[in-house]
């Protein structure tokens, strides 16, 4: 997840600096193959919202722009709502600045 966050802040860091989203792409991952560092974090919910994940970065890749970012950014706060509450703040910091 870590690596998400960063990759997250490094294309918002660009568009921020470029104002252009053309050109970015994120690195799809599938979530549910990873392991996380508590297995209780493997509840129906994060099962249900992992797919949405894959999905919005799919969506970003096909036609970057904020408002496909900020799908990818709702779909990473949708799922920690109902797993793990605590990186939310964090989340909420890659929204983007610019359209």
């Amino acid at each position: 997840m870590v690596a998400m966050d960063s990759q997250l802040e490094s294309v918002l860091n660009a568009v921020n600096a470029s104002r252009d989203w053309s050109g970015q792409t994120l690195m799809s991952q599938d979530i549910l193959t990873l392991e996380p560092t508590d297995a209780s974090m493997l509840n129906e919910h994060y099962l249900e919202h992992a797919p949405r994940y894959t999905w919005a970065i799919q969506q970003f890749n096909e036609v970057p722009s904020s408002e496909h970012f900020n799908a990818v950014v709702n779909a990473c706060a949708s799922c920690h709502r109902g797993t793990c509450p605590g990186p939310l703040s964090r989340i909420e910091k890659r929204r983007p600045q610019v359209n």
